[in-house]
C-alpha cells in the first residue's frame, strides 16, 4: 500500500485533492491520521469525467481486544465547485461518522455478549404466545373471512406484543450503550480533535 502518514488530525487536504487532479496519484491510499489503534485512510474510488468530480473512500480502522473493526464512507469532491475548506469539512464529518459507527458496533456486540435477555421480532411471535399473554382478540381475528384483513390484524397484534416483550430489553440496551460510549478513548479522542477543528 502506498501510504503517506500524517500525524493526528493535521490532515494535508492538498494531498487528497492531488489524488483527483493527477492521474499518477489514482489508486494510492493515504493515511490521513493515526491515533494509537485508530487509523484513518483515504483512497480515490472513482473519477467522473462528465461531471468533473472524484469520489473518495474514507475508512476508519480500529484494533480493539485483538479484533479489527472498521467502517467506511464516501465523499465527493467537485473540482469546479468545492474549495478546500468545504472538502475538509466533508471529510471530517465522514471520519466522525465512521468513528461513531465503530463505537456503536463494538458496544452493541458487547451488549449482546453480556446480556441474557432475548430480543423478540414480529416473526418470533406465535399465536400461542399471544394467547398466553392474554391477547383474547386472536379468536376474533382468526374468524375474519378476508385473508388480507386477517393478516394485517394479526401482524398488528404481533407487533404490539413484540413491543411489550422488548420494553425491558430496549431499555437495558439503551442504558448499556449510553454508559459505555466513552470506553473507547482513542476513537473518542479522534472525534474530539476533529470537532475542535470546526470550532
Amino acid at each position: 500500500m502506498n501510504s503517506i502518514e500524517i500525524r493526528k488530525s493535521n490532515i494535508d487536504y492538498d494531498k487528497i485533492i492531488k489524488l483527483a487532479l493527477q492521474k499518477k496519484e489514482w489508486g494510492k491510499t493515504y493515511t490521513l491520521m493515526t491515533n494509537g489503534s485508530v487509523t484513518v485512510t483515504c483512497k480515490m474510488r472513482l473519477f467522473n469525467f462528465d461531471r468533473s468530480y472524484a469520489e473518495f473512500k474514507v475508512k476508519v480502522e480500529y484494533l480493539h481486544d485483538d479484533k479489527n473493526y472498521s467502517d467506511y464512507n464516501f465523499a465527493e469532491y467537485f473540482i469546479n465547485n468545492f474549495d478546500k475548506e468545504t472538502f475538509k469539512s466533508i471529510i471530517e464529518k465522514k471520519i466522525i461518522t465512521c468513528c461513531e459507527s465503530v463505537i456503536n458496533t463494538i458496544n452493541y456486540q458487547n451488549f449482546k455478549n453480556t446480556t441474557s435477555k432475548t430480543k423478540y421480532y414480529a416473526m418470533d411471535i406465535t399465536e400461542k404466545m399471544l394467547i398466553d399473554e392474554g391477547y383474547n382478540d386472536i379468536d376474533t381475528i382468526n374468524n375474519i373471512s378476508n385473508d388480507s384483513v386477517r393478516k394485517v390484524a394479526l401482524d398488528e397484534l404481533k407487533e404490539e406484543l413484540k413491543e411489550s416483550l422488548n420494553y425491558v430489553y430496549n431499555h437495558t440496551e439503551s442504558s448499556y450503550l449510553y454508559n459505555h460510549i466513552n470506553d473507547f478513548t482513542e476513537l473518542n479522542q479522534t472525534i474530539s480533535e476533529l470537532k475542535s477543528d470546526k470550532e
